[in-house]
């Protein structure tokens, strides 16, 4: 028996037979071409082709997987809007006289490897999507598919199943076309040797319950008609395992489906109670509009923090105001009535997208000029984010929320800001939600200082737990120091009720976003301390919905009283 690791795409265990897939790549065949207009037209017609094709695979799957999976077709099109991409073709059927098919490979490779360079997995991950469309390509010049081929394989390997197996596909790496293809085709889970979690093919298995091993880093084709056991939560795949491994992971395997029921027992359920029938709601952190749909399976009553400087990181350009618009009003739709709490753009320090480096200092400190700092000190960009804000705010509930507010002042020159722009709005019959509210998070101590007077002025108040206890307690963020000392430390438990005080005086909901939040063994303190809301990782919300259920508000009440009067009596 041989064990494979990589990164797991599920939580789930399966039990398969492999079959080994390597795509049509992309042809480097050179041929003169007899006339370069003939290649440019083919390289239109087939421009064209493959946009109608990822329209029809968008309209077709859209109500299966979700518009918000769905939108990774709409993405893909858009590459083939890129004018430097179909330049870079064309000037490369120009320079060498060469056939189209050669050109798109070449590009697609130029392309590809200068996004491989780049230090960041996200941008690295879209390598394969440029490649795809360059296949994709080729493959409408000549009328081929890839479906074609793995077709003709799985039906070789299906009769061969024994009881409790699943096809499994082993290949260098998978495109979302495969990917789409796949429970069509009987496939139960894959098997790359490259890839990453944050690929649009690794996303959508993830939305399809597929379960998968990806990034193993080695050649798989030996694994042709080989057992195989992939064990989601060790990240590990067991070729022809020995029948004690079956055993064990049999009874993994049935622990989890009953772990999942239980789950969705619980996810179903509509208030999150304490065993005292106190209330608290459970929000998600998300990064992007694929996350809504774990968060919606598992019970989350909305989203707490949307980070939105996700738009502005790994692109060449900032978003325009109707970029930054569709994506809020995505997110305002996918939550179907339920409150989305939007970040505004809080980048500096480590997140500095390049077009924006020229208004940092050379080496940025990690709290100089940030979040609404920043925000205000720029305008121009601060009113194109509010103004995409407001005219989404049309389709569900917003919130918008101010990152690292230390002054009083900054609350209200936004405050300005907004209402000045409601009445542009107003004037060029432009229409904005009537229930839009606004709140700050509090993450710098300055904040837990004035609460009583930001009470006054905004709608709610989220702790940002993470970049406050990094600041009260001069420690890095990440520092295992900081985790192992600061839970129920006095300093945090103060800092929480200054700030749920000032908030209950004028009754403004108070959430708490920060890793704190996810954190089981200070979740009996939060609730003592008076926080209405919780918003953490879609994945931790069920775990926090059972953990709930145990919690007696009024004892925990009792229990943090006794703390802070005993420190007052020193």
């Amino acid at each position: 028996m041989e064990k494979i690791c990589g990164i797991s795409l599920s939580d789930d265990i399966l039990f398969g037979k492999c079959v080994y897939f390597e795509q049509n790549t992309l042809s480097s065949y050179f041929a003169l071409a007899k006339d370069i207009e003939v290649e440019k037209n083919k390289l239109q017609e087939a421009i064209k082709e493959t946009k109608n094709q990822l329209r029809k695979i968008y309209e077709d799957n859209v109500n299966t997987i979700g518009k918000a999976n769905a939108m990774i077709f709409k993405s893909h099109e858009t590459i083939l809007d890129d004018e430097e991409l179909i330049k870079k073709i064309e000037d490369i059927i120009k320079e060498l006289k060469c056939n189209a098919e050669y050109a798109i490979f070449k590009a697609a490779e130029y392309f590809s490897n200068m996004l491989k360079n780049v230090k960041n997995e996200y941008i690295q991950a879209r390598a394969n999507d440029v490649k795809e469309i360059g296949l994709l390509l080729v493959e409408n010049m000549h009328r081929k598919e890839n479906s074609h081929k793995l077709s003709t394989l799985l039906a070789e390997s299906r009769n061969s199943l024994f009881k409790n197996q699943g096809l499994i596909v082993a290949a260098p790496a998978v495109f979302v076309s495969d990917v789409l293809a796949f429970p069509k085709l009987g496939v139960k889970g894959f098997i790359t040797q490259n890839g990453c979690e944050t690929s649009h093919s690794s996303i959508l298995a993830q939305s399809l319950g597929l379960v998968a091993l990806v990034g193993t880093g080695c050649n798989l084709e030996w694994l042709i008609n080989k057992e195989l056991i992939i064990s989601g939560p060790e990240a590990a795949a067991f070729v022809e395992p020995e029948e004690q491994t079956v055993k064990f992971y049999l009874k993994q395997q049935q622990e989890y489906y009953t772990l999942k029921r239980r789950q969705k027992s619980i996810a179903a359920e509509e208030k999150n109670l304490t065993k005292d029938n106190v209330e608290i709601k459970l929000m998600a952190n998300i990064n992007s509009v694929s996350d809504i749909k774990e968060a919606e399976k598992n019970g989350a009553q909305g989203v707490g923090l949307f980070r939105s400087e996700y738009l502005f990181i790994n692109r060449v350009l900032p978003p325009t105001e109707d970029e930054q618009f569709e994506v809020y009003k995505q997110l305002l739709l996918s939550n179907k009535g339920k409150p989305v709490v939007i970040r505004t753009l809080d980048i500096g320090f480590d997140k500095i997208p390049d077009y924006y480096k020229n208004m940092f200092p050379e080496t940025p400190s990690a709290f100089g000029v940030r979040g609404i700092r920043f925000c205000l000190q720029h305008i121009d960009i601060f009113t194109r984010q509010l103004r995409a804000l407001l005219r989404a705010s049309v389709y569900g509930r917003l919130r918008i929320m101010l990152p690292m507010v230390s002054f009083l002042d900054e609350v209200t020159a936004t405050k300005e800001l907004i209402d000045k722009m409601k009445q542009e709005f107003i004037k060029a019959d432009i229409l904005f939600g009537k229930d839009i509210k606004l709140g700050v998070m509090i993450e710098t101590p300055a904040a837990v200082m004035i609460a009583p007077e930001l009470a006054n002025h905004v709608d709610f108040f989220s702790i940002g737990t993470n970049d406050l206890l990094q600041l009260a307690f001069a420690m890095n963020r990440d520092s295992e120091d900081m985790r192992n000392e600061i839970a129920n430390n006095n300093a945090v438990i103060r800092m929480i009720k200054l700030v749920t005080s000032a908030a209950n005086k004028k009754k403004i909901p108070v959430s708490v976003c920060g890793a704190c939040a996810g954190d089981i063994n200070f979740l009996g303190s939060l609730v003592g301390l008076g926080v209405s809301s919780l918003s953490v990782t879609p994945r931790q919300i069920l775990g926090i919905k059972e953990k709930l259920k145990e919690i007696i508000f009024a004892e925990e009440l009792k229990k943090i009283d006794n703390k802070l009067n005993a420190f007052l009596e020193g």
